[in-house]
Order: C-alpha cells, then structure tokens, then sequence
C-alpha cells in the first residue's frame, strides 16, 4: 500500500524541506530536535497524523484503494516581533510578504509534483498561519484530502 505520509515525506526531501510526522504536540517539539536549523529561509514540512478510510469496489467485495485526510503545515521559523503586514513597519518585512506569501508557490509546487501520479488531492485548503507553535512558525496551515488506488 502507497501511504500518504511516505509520498509527502518524500515530496519534501527532493525539495529540500524538512520533514516531520506526528501529533501538534510532537511536531511542537521540533525546536529541540536535531531536523532544527533555526534558519529563517528554511521551510518545514510538518504533517499531523491522517485518517485512513479504505475505499471498496462497487459490490464491497475488494479494497480499491484508500482516502486519506489530514493537515499539514508549511512553515518557516519567523520574529515573534515583526509585523503581519504594514500595520507597524514596512509590508516588504511583514509577516505575510517574508513567510507566508512564499510557501504559496510551494503549495503550487505539492500539486504540480502530483499531478502526474496516481495520488489525487480532491481536496487542498489553506489557512494562513503566524506564530504558531513553540517554534514560533509563519506559514499555511493545509487541510487535504487524497485518494491512493491500490
């Protein structure tokens, strides 16, 4: 069986993104971990744990593939201190212009490295996110839904 986590894990490592896998509580913990660079330009790929749901064939007989939902979020590590746009400074070092704004091109990116696959995201929303987790990340928080056949 193709698992969505492998696919996505092994998205991030030809773009060079650093990949973590699990629960809000153990990707919070990434600041500590050695996958941490500390470095503003580095973008992280982190995906919570997904639902699985077998899809079967129309008479229920056989397991045709398997629908996968889940959240992940592509962030970068950020200044607690800078401004989500220009609302205190300049808009060229706010929030959305450093962090954000560019991890939409890396979302284009997730969809067009699986166009050409078997994976079909049905489902991708974004969500901007700023100071989130212990790490203090910048970025998309993404809810997708994807579809494996066997």
């Amino acid at each position: 069986m193709t698992d969505i986590v492998r696919s996505l894990e092994q998205f991030s490592s030809s773009k060079g993104y650093v990949f973590h896998y699990g629960r809000k509580a153990v990707l919070n913990l990434i600041d500590t971990g050695e996958n941490w660079t500390g470095a503003t330009d580095t973008i992280y790929f982190l995906l919570e744990n997904r639902k699985i749901k077998p899809v079967t064939n129309t008479t229920k007989t056989n397991v045709k593939g398997n629908s996968f939902d889940g959240v992940f979020f592509l962030v970068k590590h950020s200044d607690l201190d800078l401004n989500f746009f220009d609302e205190t400074g300049e808009e060229s070092t706010g929030k959305y212009t450093v962090n954000i704004e560019p991890l939409l091109v890396v979302l284009k990116e997730l969809q067009t490295y699986f166009s050409c696959t078997l994976i079909d995201f049905e489902v991708v929303e974004a969500d901007d996110v700023t100071d989130i987790l212990d790490m203090n990340a910048d970025g998309l928080m993404v809810k997708f839904k994807a579809y494996i056949p066997e």
